[in-house]
């Protein structure tokens, strides 16, 4: 069978707003198309491929490629509009500073 791997970014918590000056704006995540994303780390120079062959971009960006992104303005709706009859779902979470937290659900 097909593996299908979705992205979905989160929207800002509450917090997260009033800390990012009342905008709910990500600005180290870009979202190109429904299949990609761009992840910001900073000025790396010209563009290149790093060893994991993740493709880097001038500004320091990194494209990451998706069978599906949702972005943070995608509703809950949409994203459990997908059905599969075996799925795994894989999480990371920010627990504090340099760490974080795995979860996953079958």
């Amino acid at each position: 069978g097909n593996i299908r791997v979705y992205c979905r970014i989160r929207p800002l918590l509450k917090e997260e707003i009033r800390q990012n000056g009342d905008s709910d704006d990500i600005h180290h995540i870009n979202v190109l198309s429904e299949s990609s994303l761009e992840l910001l780390k900073g000025n790396v120079g010209a563009d290149c491929s790093s060893m994991s062959g993740l493709r880097t971009r001038g500004n320091g960006a990194i494209e990451f490629s998706y069978d599906r992104v949702f972005g943070p303005k995608d509703s809950q709706l949409d994203v459990s509009c997908i059905r599969a009859f075996w799925s795994f779902v894989l999480g990371k979470q920010p627990v504090s500073i340099g760490e974080t937290k795995a979860f996953a659900q079958v």
